[in-house]
């Protein structure tokens, strides 16, 4: 008995730094895909305005500004996102929580960089709606649909739907208003 009780805490302690590992795996995946949606914009106009790309330096600064931004809205909302994630949608144990990590770095990563590598440009996703479908796969894998808090869910995605169309809305409000002093940017 003491010998499984000896193997079952070195499994323990070994899945953990798994989980850590995997932690910092989905980190990086996050801020390869969240700093390029937060700048992107910026590339995108001055292509367009100036013809080329920004200079190195240049993109430098967006990535080091864009890493300030999801740093600052990391400490300013991330304890409200992460207690519904980690509250409100499923009760995670340390196999659970890196098997969902795993999933939802590896997905990102593959939009984001085995994109790029095929058709030349990275695949900006929502890493939100990766992080929740990794948790909702796990959900469903452990417990089937009873283990999933699906009001959570449900509000989630209700607010992802709503989002594309409210953003959709206030761009086409702004740009109106801006279309008679900027004239068109496209010609």
């Amino acid at each position: 008995m003491l010998a499984l009780s000896k193997r079952f805490e070195s499994w323990e302690r070994s899945i953990v730094v798994v989980l850590t590992l995997a932690l910092c795996y989905s980190a990086y995946t996050f801020g390869a895909n969240d700093i390029a949606n937060a700048t992107g914009v910026y590339v995108t106009v001055t292509k367009i305005a100036l013809g080329s790309l920004p200079e190195s330096n240049v993109m430098f600064m967006l990535a080091v500004f864009g890493t300030i931004g999801v740093v600052i809205g990391g400490f300013w909302l991330g304890p409200k996102v992460i207690e519904t994630v980690v509250s409100n949608i499923i009760r995670l144990n340390v196999a659970s929580a890196t098997a969902a990590e795993l999933a939802n770095a590896l997905v990102v990563y593959l939009f984001v960089t085995i994109s790029y590598m095929v058709i030349g440009y990275g695949v900006p996703i929502s890493t939100s709606l990766a992080n929740v479908g990794a948790l909702v796969g796990v959900g469903f894998s452990s417990y089937g649909s009873s283990g999933i808090i699906k009001t959570t869910v449900g509000t989630l995605v209700l607010g992802w739907v709503m989002s594309v169309g409210v953003t959709a809305l206030v761009t086409y409000t702004l740009y109106s208003l801006l279309l008679p002093v900027t004239g068109p940017i496209l010609g």
